[in-house]
């Protein structure tokens, strides 16, 4: 029998609350979701006036993060490398090639646990910043 630890709502909120904190007034708004190590959404938020395709890259951004075990745009670029295709090919659209997917690994042994994905920021190195806001939020409680 196998027993594997999951991250639950409450984990999840913590870090969609911490990048919804984190959002100032004269940002662009962020649309963010945070997904279990299976790639299935636990949350997600998009503010009220985030561009309509960050609520779906959000999502694509944090199932890359979570299947891949580190960070969206590190995963998309090693799979080209090895493959010579995009990510996206190899999951039925369900992944992205972008930046702002963030993987949550338990620090004590690397085990993946979800990904949070963040998108709609002005750049991808906000997006990127914001899913580490995150996943330090959902580590801190998680490892009380």
């Amino acid at each position: 029998m196998y027993e594997r630890p999951t991250l639950g709502l409450a984990d999840a909120l913590k870090g969609l609350h911490a990048v919804l904190d984190a959002v100032t007034p004269d940002e662009r708004q962020v649309a963010v979701a945070v997904v279990d190590h299976r790639g299935e959404v636990l949350c997600y938020a998009a503010m009220d006036h985030v561009m309509e395709p960050s609520r779906t890259m959000s999502v694509r951004k944090a199932f890359t993060a979570a299947w891949g075990g580190t960070d969206s745009g590190a995963y998309a670029r090693a799979i080209r490398e090895m493959v010579g295709v995009p990510v996206e090919t190899l999951f039925d659209q369900r992944a992205s090639s972008s930046r702002g997917g963030v993987a949550i690994t338990r620090p004590a042994d690397g085990l993946i646990l979800g990904g949070v994905g963040v998108s709609g920021a002005v750049s991808a190195d906000r997006d990127e910043e914001l899913g580490g806001l995150a996943r330090d939020a959902i580590l801190a409680e998680a490892l009380r």
